[in-house]
């Protein structure tokens, strides 16, 4: 744990690097303790890192691995998580059909376990690949169901700080 939180504050700074060595550190620690669900999440994570220095081949290969544990072990949130970063690697190495069913497959995933921001990043990212596949009407509905789910989101956490702010208001 102490291994990710440290390579999560590399990577907010922003050090790619270092995040990698710690994510690698906390590989091997995970497959030494035997973690199926840990090892999923830092393999997640080092596929995430690769995506966003464009090593895509390293990319694919530790989010397959971390979709594959995910499915194992019943993570179907990881799975989700793992089907919806393959699918914008795929978008973004100019394959937007391939990137298409596994997107289609994480949403499903969010939608039943209605995660509203996930939604919406895989609606983003469909639209991208419609777009980039000449479908400029499927493109629009993806998008205009991404801004639906925004404002419900934002509706639904307006609420939540109302809520919040009534209780604050009760205990005093």
């Amino acid at each position: 744990a102490l291994l990710h939180a440290l390579a999560a504050m590399y990577l907010a700074c922003g050090e790619l690097r270092q995040a990698v060595q710690s994510f690698e550190s906390a590989l091997v620690a995970r497959r030494r303790a035997r973690d199926k669900v840990g090892l999923a999440d830092s393999l997640y994570r080092l596929g995430c890192c690769f995506s966003h220095i464009a090593y895509t081949a390293h990319a694919l290969d530790h989010l397959q691995q971390a979709l594959l544990l995910s499915q194992e072990v019943g993570d179907r949130t990881g799975e989700a998580h793992c089907l919806t970063q393959l699918g914008i690697v795929y978008l973004n190495h100019a394959e937007p059909a391939r990137s298409l069913p596994l997107l289609d497959a994480a949403l499903e995933l969010f939608v039943e376990r209605g995660d509203l921001s996930a939604q919406i990043r895989c609606h983003d990212a469909m639209a991208d690949a419609r777009m980039a596949l000449g479908d400029q009407w499927l493109s629009d509905l993806h998008k205009q169901e991404s801004q639906r789910l925004q404002q419900l989101d934002e509706e639904e956490r307006g609420c939540l700080e109302d809520e919040d702010e009534d209780e604050e208001g009760d205990e005093s």
